[in-house]
């Protein structure tokens, strides 16, 4: 091996063992500022090799992984020293200094392109880099598709924290881990895991992506509500805060209507009353006619007595708590109606065999008051 070679290999050997970005970034400058400065091919010790010089250290820097810690200031260096670096597919981190070069010189739609394309790409790619790129891209264009990126990794990193935390405690396939801290997801994979991690706050990932769905099957959604409001539930003790978390973030933010029957089990299930859970709705801004529609779909069963609803209370609801509310003349003579449709398909079997006598006291005095409303309002 020559002197040259030698003194390359020490000088990269030193360079590799910098493991403060702050102090390789300051070495890293010095010798470039040096290769490039009117007196560096005058240096003995460089012996008139400083384009060699600056060439092997620049393909140093690009054969370091995407995930290495030091990767901004390879790429703050390019940018500085102005250092000749390309789009390569066979390199990633070449792409991305070019790309972060390329922004900094003003050619951001350019490099926005190319930025994103990292951000989703198949091969290995640190999360935190692939965040960093759909970021940068997002300065220069607020196009959906980017945005939609952004919102992915996002719940992505969301999701990896999640089961980083339970690898703590219990077992996790190393690959899980792996997979979510490296790769890509994408939509459907990402839904997939997140129903594999419910019960440690996967739920709530699912829930967040399903939100901004316009296309999603009542199956899913009820799944995702009802295992959200369970694992809030766990987390706080409180089946009122769970409710009123989920109705929060959600209720006025999903791309669908958010069903609210997931809500009547969950709370039922854990003992709640009926009536609170109402209240709740109206808290949270659930408008009256949407509490009736749900109201009514729980009366509206072909056989009453495999309800499993508290029949008499739930029209109780409607005809005191609901209807008073419906301001709309036009709309409320047509849920007065509905109401009194449904009591006429409460039959007297059901009323003989399901129902005690003060049950069927409250429901004879409850028609009293609709018919009493049917009749004010003619």
């Amino acid at each position: 091996m020559d002197q040259r070679q030698e003194s390359l290999d020490n000088l990269l050997d030193h360079l590799e063992k910098i493991e403060q970005p702050n102090a390789l970034q300051e070495s890293l400058f010095s010798i470039f500022s040096m290769l490039q400065s009117k007196e560096a091919t005058h240096n003995e010790v460089l012996n008139g090799e400083e384009e060699a010089l600056s060439r092997a250290i620049l393909q140093w820097m690009m054969e370091h992984e995407l995930g290495d810690h030091r990767l901004g200031v390879f790429a703050g260096v390019v940018d500085r020293f102005h250092l000749p670096v390309h789009l390569n597919e066979d390199c990633m981190t070449e792409t991305f200094c070019w790309c972060w070069s390329e922004y900094s010189s003003g050619e951001k739609g350019r490099a926005s392109r190319h930025l994103a394309e990292l951000a989703t790409t198949t091969g290995f790619c640190p999360l935190s880099i692939r965040k960093k790129c759909i970021d940068l891209t997002l300065l220069h264009t607020s196009a959906v598709e980017y945005q939609w990126v952004a919102f992915l990794l996002e719940l992505q990193q969301r999701l990896y924290n999640v089961i980083e935390a339970l690898s703590r405690e219990a077992y996790v396939e190393p690959e899980v881990l792996i997979r979510l801290s490296g790769h890509y997801l994408g939509e459907k994979q990402l839904l997939e895991t997140c129903r594999e991690y419910h019960h440690v706050g996967g739920a709530v990932l699912e829930l967040d992506l399903l939100g901004k769905q316009s296309n999603v099957s009542l199956p899913t959604l009820h799944g995702a509500i009802s295992a959200t409001l369970n694992f809030l539930c766990s987390q706080s003790g409180s089946p009122s805060a769970a409710v009123v978390s989920v109705l929060e973030t959600h209720f006025h933010n999903f791309q669908v209507t958010l069903p609210l029957i997931p809500f009547v089990d969950f709370y039922l299930s854990q003992e709640g009353k009926l009536a609170d859970l109402v209240d709740l709705f109206y808290q949270e801004g659930v408008p009256p006619q949407d509490v009736f529609t749900l109201l009514h779909h729980m009366l509206d069963t072909q056989d009453k007595s495999r309800n499993p609803y508290p029949i008499v209370e739930v029209v109780q609801l409607m005809v005191q708590q609901v209807l008073p509310k419906i301001t709309d003349n036009s709309l409320r003579r047509r849920y007065i109606r509905h109401t009194v449709g449904t009591l006429e398909k409460i039959d007297g079997e059901y009323r003989r065999f399901f129902l005690t006598p003060q049950e069927l006291e409250s429901l004879e005095e409850l028609e009293r008051e609709v018919y009493q409303m049917s009749e004010a309002i003619q």
